[in-house]
């Protein structure tokens, strides 16, 4: 998914955008700290939304929080929409779903809200019907516990001492015990 589809999304919630990246920069305005957009009170902002993200068709990087906890992150064609409890998002993370080509979108968000706040790799059931998924719910667990594996593998391996210290050099140093919050620290 794209970001286009985030766009989608954020064009129906209060959020506010905290980074919007194309190769070369950042394409929020200078000196200007995220604000909240309401999609109803702010229509030009959705309109600048829409411009920046899907008209340009170079965003590679997208952060967002949505009101009064979520959040949106697209990088590098993956997406993540980790929707707030409090608002009834379902309806739009449908849509989204059916954009992207989720033709189960009910089914699919039926077995992601079982299983939240969990993440799993649903692409596997882009494309296929309702009355089609058979093996792919499934398959999404199988991957979601190989990972699973694969970390707990990962957190057991032990790194050579040489690599340890190196690591130990590049730490950057910590504040003095009397460092006040505003005092310039050297580094």
């Amino acid at each position: 998914m794209g970001p286009d589809v985030v766009a989608f999304f954020l064009r129906r919630v209060k959020h506010r955008i905290t980074a919007l990246l194309n190769e070369k920069e950042s394409l929020l305005r200078d000196n200007e700290e995220p604000h909240w957009v309401d999609p109803i009170e702010d229509p030009r902002e959705i309109k600048w939304l829409y411009e920046s993200i899907v008209d340009r068709h170079d965003v590679l990087h997208i952060e967002a929080d949505i009101w009064p906890n979520g959040k949106a992150y697209m990088s590098g064609g993956e997406c993540y929409i980790i929707y707030p409890r409090e608002i009834p998002v379902r309806p739009f993370v449908r849509q989204v779903l059916d954009y992207g080509g989720y033709l189960a979108a009910d089914k699919i968000l039926d077995f992601l809200d079982k299983r939240y706040p969990m993440s799993y790799l649903i692409e596997i059931a882009k494309g296929v019907l309702p009355n089609d998924l058979t093996d792919e719910f499934a398959m999404m667990v199988e991957w979601n516990h190989k990972l699973e594996k694969e970390d707990e593998e990962l957190a057991k391996v032990e790194l050579p001492k040489e690599i340890l210290l190196d690591f130990e050099k590049n730490t950057p140093p910590t504040p003095p015990q009397d460092f006040e919050e505003g005092q310039p620290f050297p580094f």
